[in-house]
């Protein structure tokens, strides 16, 4: 963190692994007055400390640039003046990257897993082992990093925010969501997160493996009627192992109307299992459907068009 004596008296964030998500949401909270460390790879951070960090609103075409209150590094001691710790990396990779910050992180510290998929803090919590507390959160922002320096804002959605049962930790967490609030992100403070974090795999379960496979932005899964067609399977599917599994109490409208609004809410976007694609990246399809072929197994519920879906982008993977 720089400039100590500036901001001695502010809720000081890092984001661990910045990248698409991690810059968009460090960006606005540098923009709500906050200041933020972005810890990513080098070419977005020199970037970034070149010339600061554009943030693209593709939904209104409105371009912000983020020139105070940010600071990006490549050096992960630099989590160790922070207050909050937003872990935005990919799933896979949260227990390396919680190694590398490991030595610098004490109980002062609040840990944010603001992922995807099932059980990363849990991960992150084992890994740490020093005393700072770790709370989950969900969103469903959708952002894609276009270049370095520059992160494609492409459509808005909710955030939730696990509740931290130490007091000061609420407080620098209430202020933190409050710098994102007055730039028009609403990011809620709730006691019970799980119910929230398998409605999100749900969604990301339903939306990312098809449009992936199928090399399309989200709002295709609902104008193409075939695509809309499998999409509809896959949900009726979802519902049934959530159903007989009571991981998750849902009627099977709500869910339908769930990942509908967050298809609409974002359809120019690419998923970031395509993105991880299209890079031949490693996807987080173990973190993220893998969970719900355990269940179909586990309560012998049968899910096929699940299944396959999951052995389609496994072998993606092998290929890149």
């Amino acid at each position: 963190m720089r400039n100590g004596r500036k901001y001695a008296n502010k809720v000081k964030v890092a984001v661990l692994g910045a990248g698409s998500i991690g810059s968009l949401f460090g960006g606005y909270i540098a923009l709500g007055g906050l200041p933020v460390t972005l810890i990513g790879r080098e070419p977005h951070v020199r970037k970034i400390q070149l010339k600061g960090l554009t943030i693209k609103r593709t939904f209104d075409g409105k371009m912000i640039e983020v020139k105070e209150n940010i600071h990006a590094t490549t050096e992960y001691s630099e989590v160790k003046d922070a207050d909050i710790v937003l872990v935005t990396v990919k799933a896979y990779d949260t227990a390396s990257a919680c190694e590398c910050i490991k030595s610098y992180i004490s109980d002062k510290h609040l840990i944010i897993c603001l992922q995807n998929g099932y059980g990363v803090e849990k991960i992150a919590e084992n890994v740490l082992n020093s005393g700072c507390e770790v709370v989950r959160a969900i969103t469903s922002q959708a952002a894609q990093l276009a270049c370095p320096g520059k992160v494609l804002h492409n459509g808005i959605g909710d955030t939730f925010i696990q509740k931290p049962s130490n007091m000061k930790h609420i407080d620098h967490l209430t202020i933190l969501c409050k710098a994102l609030h007055n730039q028009g992100i609403t990011a809620e403070i709730i006691e019970n997160i799980t119910p929230m974090i398998w409605r999100k795999l749900v969604i990301n379960a339903a939306i990312n493996p098809l449009a992936t496979i199928m090399n399309v932005k989200n709002g295709k899964l609902l104008s193409s009627k075939h695509l809309k067609e499998i999409l509809d399977q896959v949900i009726a599917e979802l519902h049934q192992l959530c159903k007989h599994s009571r991981i998750l109490e849902i009627s099977s409208g709500e869910m339908k109307d769930i990942v509908y609004r967050v298809i609409n809410e974002t359809s120019n976007n690419i998923n970031s299992m395509l993105q991880d694609v299209k890079k031949g990246k490693k996807t987080e399809i173990d973190f993220i459907l893998k969970p719900f072929v355990e269940l179909s197994q586990k309560y012998n519920v049968k899910a096929p068009v699940i299944t396959s879906l999951y052995n389609m982008i496994k072998f993606m993977e092998a290929r890149t």
